[in-house]
């Protein structure tokens, strides 16, 4: 690809899951990019956030061409796309699964929690780094469908992923030789970035999970290294928003 320099403008590291999930992705594609990250408290944000996104929302990736044009891309699954087809072109690395039947059932599952999971997001605003103890209030009837949901899928997902590895005609070469480091796919990619903000929800709140995969694949996702990343920078700009820490 023809970039000279990229620039990825975000919000709170501490509360902001669509930045994650634009960020997640391009770190994993090691795209050299400068980082930028608005503060939504700020008094200024109203004015600042044109000045960096077309539609005032974040993620969004800024591209310099070799040619000096511009590539603005938004929204954090159009962020992650990009992300995917760098990954490609650079190192033959892809950030979904690489067999299609897996790929298909991947794509799905990050489709669904782009669009979906509203109670459980309106009701348990992301906490990066704090853990609450549990009240029923953060637990509705919404809510816990909502978690019935997210571990049938993520048992869905390891269920195909199980399958296509065990299967006698296509097995691990179908899918790439990725390692299986438990998570819904193997490896963490970018239904794993997508589905890390969901974990810290249930991580936050002490939401309730009794399903033994949806607990293996929380644990896994809290200690991969570019989740570990987002948390350092997170404890290190000390945003602080009433709103969301005194509900």
């Amino acid at each position: 690809m023809d970039i000279e320099s990229a620039t990825l403008t975000i919000v709170n590291y501490r509360y902001s899951s669509w930045s994650f999930r634009g960020w997640a992705p391009l770190k994993l594609a090691n795209l050299e990019m400068k980082q930028v990250c608005l503060l939504i408290e700020d008094p200024n944000y109203k004015e600042e956030q044109y000045k960096y996104s077309p539609t005032g929302k974040f993620p969004v990736l800024d591209l310099t061409l070799k040619d000096k044009s511009k590539v603005f891309i938004h929204d954090s699954l159009s962020v992650a796309e990009f992300a995917n087809e760098y990954s490609l072109e650079n190192s033959g690395k892809s950030l979904w699964p690489h067999y299609f039947g897996d790929r298909a059932v991947a794509r799905s599952a990050v489709s669904e929690m782009h669009s979906g999971f509203s109670q459980i997001r309106s009701t348990c605003p992301v906490l990066f780094l704090r853990i609450r103890e549990f009240e029923d209030r953060f637990c509705p009837d919404g809510v816990k469908e909502d978690l019935k949901r997210i571990y049938e899928l993520w048992n869905s997902c390891r269920k195909q992923f199980l399958q296509t590895r065990n299967s006698p005609t296509l097995g691990e070469s179908a899918q790439g030789n990725v390692k299986d480091e438990g998570f819904l796919f193997g490896e963490y990619g970018i239904i794993d970035a997508f589905f890390t903000p969901i974990v810290f929800r249930i991580v936050s709140y002490s939401l309730p999970c009794k399903d033994e995969f949806a607990k293996k694949y929380i644990e896994a996702v809290k200690n991969h290294s570019i989740v570990k990343e987002w948390l350092k920078l997170t404890a290190e700009q000390h945003s602080y928003i009433k709103g969301y820490e005194e509900l």
